[in-house]
């Protein structure tokens, strides 16, 4: 009975968000407190219709009418939308996530794929690298990455990038040997260069990331396993974030490559 309750909670809940009308109250109230004229006015629907769809919300606990009768979104309005954008985020990117899969993420990442619902999409792979390599070349602080491949392009970028005085970081699979991969970035590992440049390695490399301190680019594995270089610009700040968490999540858990 328990959790028979529990699913009629939840459908219910669901189903008053499945109509896009009161979606776009909810939308609309997330950016403050506002009357049913004001609203209706606002959204370019009927003062009747707008009270029906409020009064729909009201019951489902999602919005509350004030003293002075404006309406505001309530704390359980306000954490369901803040989950609801992860949905919108894969929704919105149906073709992608229909052959692409960000299951492998962390769960805390996974959770907070609503982070991302901001992002640009790349569907062309020339078009990433060249989002990448102009990255690289604006950078003024670091550049943070995490590959199964070293993408040849970007090594003379990168190797401009270090000498300029960027931080560099890069995080790459077990497979890739160490001798091979500092002769084809031509970095070498002299005193000067060493503090700020730090190579670290992992198993498997499940997610790429290339992060600037203005920008980050995410793309994920298809759901073979292999990674196609098709995903998501960030250049606002919570996708930013996003990025820059998960970069950090990985370093942490990747070992230190050491000079020979």
């Amino acid at each position: 009975m328990a959790l028979r309750g529990i699913m009629e909670r939840l459908s219910k809940l669901l189903f008053e968000l499945s109509n896009e009308n009161r979606l776009s109250i909810i939308v609309e109230l997330e950016k403050g407190a506002m009357k049913l004229t004001a609203l209706s006015r606002k959204l370019e629907f009927t003062v009747q219709e707008t009270s029906r769809h409020l009064s729909r919300l009201s019951g489902a606990s999602l919005v509350m009418k004030d003293v002075d009768g404006s309406y505001h979104i309530t704390p359980l309005g306000k954490q369901t939308m803040e989950h609801l954008s992860g949905l919108e985020f894969l929704a919105s990117h149906s073709g992608y996530f229909k052959t692409h899969t960000p299951s492998l993420l962390p769960r805390e990442f996974a959770s907070r794929l609503g982070d991302l619902v901001k992002c640009g999409f790349s569907d062309n792979v020339m078009q990433s690298f060249g989002t990448a390599e102009s990255m690289i070349k604006a950078a003024e602080e670091y550049i943070w990455i995490a590959s199964d491949y070293v993408l040849s392009s970007t090594l003379p970028l990168i190797e401009d990038a270090v000498g300029r005085g960027l931080e560099f970081k890069t995080i790459l699979p077990d497979s890739l040997i160490l001798s091979a991969f500092t002769e084809s970035y031509g970095i070498p590992f002299s005193s000067h260069r060493q503090e700020r440049t730090e190579h670290r390695t992992l198993k498997k490399i499940d997610t790429i990331l290339v992060l600037s301190e203005r920008e980050a680019v995410v793309t994920f594995p298809t759901i073979e396993g292999k990674m196609d270089y098709l995903g998501f610009l960030a250049t606002n700040e919570l996708g930013h974030k996003w990025c820059k968490d998960l970069f950090r999540y990985y370093w942490e858990a990747a070992s230190p490559i050491l000079a020979p």
